[in-house]
């Protein structure tokens, strides 16, 4: 998978756009420290207490996804017919993880980074897709920014360590998780911008700061539902 940092194919459209507070966007940071605490800030995102039933949040589940290849299929027609097998299956095992509050983008584009107590503090905006779902999703987003594989591996692990032991997945299970996942973001960018919306016309505001002190907090605990299909 090619390398993403944003929604949009030109991440250098946001070279040098700054929030109010001076933060970076994450994929210009060269600090694994950075990447592994956006992983953690994620992990306790999706632990965060949601209704059983998920609300009037968006529900990222097997139909939700399916729909993304009903569009790219009617986008590029037979070039992305052979794909449609794998993305079901794909789809169909991520239908059965573990789910909850998810950012939706989780591109390195839509991250931001300071370290105003030497510390890297995340933040996220462009909230458009949020909803509920599986948070290898939103993993996935994010380490298609990071471009050496031993990279990868810390920030998923970071990932992994933050959540609750009875949500922790092994190491197998992650990284087949992740590879469905994956498969799904490849197809959203097939399925085109219309599915994603161009982060740099978002408005630049930064929601649901983690404090630094919870880098290295256990995440909570929380019985999550499983997605019904």
């Amino acid at each position: 998978m090619p390398l993403q940092h944003a929604e949009t194919s030109s991440p250098s459209s946001t070279h040098g756009r700054r929030t109010a507070d001076d933060a970076l966007p994450l994929w210009r940071s060269a600090n694994i420290r950075d990447w592994q605490a956006a992983a953690i800030w994620l992990a306790d995102l999706h632990i965060a207490p949601v209704p059983r039933d998920g609300g009037d949040l968006p529900r990222h589940d097997r139909r939700s996804l399916r729909r993304v290849m009903e569009r790219a299929l009617l986008r590029h027609g037979d070039a992305v017919a052979p794909l449609a097998d794998d993305f079901e299956r794909a789809v169909a095992r991520l239908a059965h993880r573990p789910v909850g509050l998810v950012h939706g983008a989780f591109y390195a584009s839509n991250v931001r980074v300071d370290h105003p107590d030497g510390l890297p503090r995340i933040r996220a905006v462009a909230w458009d897709h949020a909803g509920v779902g599986c948070g290898l999703l939103d993993l996935a987003a994010l380490l298609s920014g990071v471009r050496a594989r031993d990279n990868r591996t810390r920030v998923a692990a970071a990932y992994a360590s933050a959540l609750p032991p009875g949500l922790r997945p092994s190491a197998r299970e992650l990284v087949a998780g992740l590879d469905d996942a994956h498969t799904v973001l490849a197809t959203q960018w097939l399925a085109g911008p219309d599915d994603l919306p161009d982060p740099v016309a978002q408005p630049v505001a930064p929601v649901a700061v983690l404090p630094t002190a919870a880098i290295a907090a256990p995440a909570r605990p929380l019985v999550l539902e499983l997605l019904a299909a």
